[in-house]
């Protein structure tokens, strides 16, 4: 570890049928592996294993990172990947023997340090346990009685078999909590598992499909998919899939927001300039709101001035800044029509001016000179409705006929829209 290399650990690289295993790394066909968990033997016999959500087969692997005693005492050599539980029919069936047990597509797979693995079998919409000793298998919650049955799904916080999911795909074990959260995929929420009273219920999420952070009984997600717990299992990432966003839920403060990654503040220089340039990101969408300004008088001759802008913005009446979400700002370079930026992107902050300094290049176009300021602002109502608005600022640049004496001033005033309720 630590090279940057990436080697195959196990599999073919096409997909197999083989539902017993045995074949060492490369040699070992595996079928549509969706999930790891790393942990040991489940013996008391040490020994690294990497289990495996082989959802294409339904069942649990094991591949083993190092030798070690495996179930009833069988010794398991360095780089073996072999069935773990389950049968291989896609089924919910529960069984104390792992190969007569059933899975229905696993999707997620997550250990204790006691010994347990829980599973998120989405097509069954359960979550099960099973004990890594044995390999034995429980259930949690979800499901019906008949182990065919694979249509027992819908919206319902309960215990047992009376709580409905809907194709669950991440699992996540808080050792602090002793509960599980769970990815409910298709009813657009994070569930809780508490695995002693065998309870579920809804953490976070309307159970609409949208991108909305706020208080957890506000927010939403769309088709939410895997699931991580920081190290201090406070914070819990949540990869909502159609949102194409990491979302973060703070678990004390019970608050859902979404995780921005900040480039650092540099200059934009005319070398490398354009929103194809490597490394260059949007903040927004194509359909951004683009807010047409006034156009600013720059340079002499032909252009090569200096503007000094100011940007002041404001949230509307009876809102707020979304607290833990990080509204930012950049500017979108154009090869030829600024020569540098500084800064080029930062956070917008409160009560602050956003203040930079543009230097435009030599030959401006009277016509299409245009700079574009792009902003993402996240704000909430007094009702702890929460929004995320973007906006593309569009400035013209009309190059003076005259020799330029003093830098441009320019304030600038840019306020998000409250969406139109019907």
């Amino acid at each position: 570890m630590g090279s940057g290399s990436v080697s195959t650990v196990t599999g073919t690289g096409v997909q197999g049928n083989d539902k017993e295993g045995g074949g060492k790394e490369r040699l070992q066909e595996i079928s549509s592996p969706w999930d790891l968990a790393l942990g040991d033997s489940g013996t008391g016999g040490g020994g690294a294993v990497l289990y495996i959500a082989m959802a294409g087969t339904h069942q649990i692997w094991a591949h083993f990172l190092t030798d070690c005693t495996w179930i009833r005492g069988s010794q398991q050599e360095r780089g073996v990947t072999v069935r773990f539980t389950g049968s291989g029919e896609e089924a919910n069936r529960n069984n104390s023997y792992p190969h007569k047990a059933c899975f229905a597509q696993p999707s997620g797979v997550t250990l204790t340090k006691g010994g347990l693995m829980y599973v998120a079998d989405s097509e069954s919409s359960t979550v099960r346990c099973v004990s890594l000793r044995d390999g034995g298998v429980k259930a949690v919650v979800g499901g019906a009685i008949d182990p065919l049955d694979l249509f027992a799904y819908g919206d319902v916080d309960g215990k047992g078999r009376e709580a409905r999911l809907q194709h669950p795909l991440g699992v996540v074990w808080s050792e602090r909590e002793k509960l599980l959260y769970v990815a409910d995929s298709y009813n657009h929420k994070v569930k809780v598992v508490d695995p002693a009273t065998k309870r579920c219920t809804t953490l976070a999420g309307t159970g609409q499909s949208g991108l909305v952070d706020g208080p957890f009984e506000h927010a939403q997600f769309s088709e939410p998919g895997g699931l991580c717990l920081d190290p201090t299992e406070r914070v819990l990432f949540v990869a909502d899939t159609n949102n194409h966003a990491i979302r973060v839920l703070d678990l004390d403060q019970r608050t859902v927001t979404q995780l921005r990654v900040e480039a650092p503040d540099v200059s934009v220089t005319r070398s490398g300039t354009g929103p194809s340039a490597p490394g260059f990101k949007r903040l927004t969408g194509k359909r951004a709101q683009v807010v047409q300004c006034p156009p600013v008088t720059v340079g002499g001759g032909g252009g090569g001035g200096e503007v000094r802008l100011a940007l002041h913005v404001t949230l509307p009446p009876s809102t707020d800044w979304t607290s833990g979400a990080t509204s930012a700002w950049q500017v979108i370079p154009e090869p030829g029509v600024l020569e540098s930026c500084h800064p080029a992107r930062g956070v917008i902050q409160p009560d602050q001016d956003i203040s930079l300094t543009l230097v435009t290049a030599e030959g401006l176009e009277p016509t299409s000179s245009t700079v574009q300021i792009e902003l993402l602002v996240y704000f909430c109502e007094a009702s702890g409705v929460c929004h995320m608005q973007g906006a593309l600022l569009a400035i013209p640049l009309v190059p003076s006929q005259s020799p330029a004496s003093t830098p441009s001033q320019v304030t600038l005033h840019y306020s998000p829209r409250l969406p139109k309720t019907a």
